[in-house]
């Protein structure tokens, strides 16, 4: 919650869990040596915000932020 998480869902800011879900991932591809991405779920439905920024509009609508992690897969740096 807080700052962070208002400013993120106006499209202001940066997820506030984002950074420990990163170094998870990281960690996994590194030692299992393969790709690895992350999009949390939902396991509840929530009431849809409708001053919800564009930049995270379909993690709103949706139970998982996986559109989020679909359209920036390509952008994921190769394992070294």
């Amino acid at each position: 919650g807080g700052e962070a998480a208002r400013r993120y869902a106006q499209g202001q800011g940066v997820d506030p869990v984002g950074g420990a879900e990163a170094l998870i991932s990281r960690t996994l591809a590194r030692v299992l040596k393969v790709p690895c991405a992350h999009a949390p779920a939902n396991l509840v439905a929530m009431e849809a915000d409708p001053g919800v920024g564009t930049k995270v509009a379909a993690e709103e609508l949706g139970f998982s932020f996986l559109p989020c992690v679909l359209a920036n897969l390509h952008r994921a740096p190769a394992i070294v």
